[in-house]
């Protein structure tokens, strides 16, 4: 079975290969084939196909750790566009593509930008996946360095402060089912 050079499937086995080259430290290989695989996943499936847009993210991320900021700037900037007009501001590729150019902005930066975008990002990530899941605690622990890195205390020491309350919580429910496991056995 051959699926043919734009298949999505296609986009996203080069994909995989071209992170695999940059994770080795083989930069222009992984630039080289991301930009291969954006245009090709372009020209077959459209500018705001799923495929297309993980592709241009990962193509993104790897402009901003080869030092490229403005390219990546300018295609974060694109790909959060368009994934929230076609996934949805509340889905979890729109989030990832929001955290993804704060990151953008903070390297560029532009702090107050990022921070708008962590701070809108947060209550989206609460929603979507809830406090515990670690997508939601890696925004609220960026969000809380963004805070600091801007010397606002009292909204570092709140984060800290819910999260703590949250991993309370679920300390007492994990207790209380293991009592109540315990207490039910014969």
């Amino acid at each position: 079975l051959t699926l043919g050079p734009e298949h999505p499937e296609t986009f996203a086995a080069m994909q995989n290969v071209a992170i695999s080259y940059d994770e080795a430290g083989r930069h222009d290989e992984a630039l080289k084939l991301l930009e291969q695989a954006v245009e090709l996943s372009r020209k077959g499936l459209g500018a705001e196909h799923p495929y297309t847009l993980r592709t241009e993210g990962a193509l993104a991320l790897i402009y901003h750790q080869a030092g490229r900021n403005d390219e990546a700037l300018k295609l974060g900037e694109e790909v959060l566009a368009l994934k929230s007009k076609v996934l949805g501001s509340e889905h979890h590729e729109a989030l990832a593509a929001m955290m993804n150019l704060a990151l953008f902005y903070d390297t560029a930066g532009r702090r107050d930008e990022s921070l708008k975008l962590k701070e809108q990002a947060l209550p989206l990530y609460l929603k979507v996946l809830g406090p515990k899941h670690p997508d939601t605690r890696q925004a609220i622990s960026e969000l809380a360095k963004g805070y600091e890195e801007v010397g606002r205390w009292h909204e570092v020491l709140k984060l800290l402060e819910q999260t703590l309350s949250l991993d309370r919580k679920a300390l007492e429910r994990q207790r209380d089912r293991k009592s109540t496991r315990l207490n039910s056995s014969p």
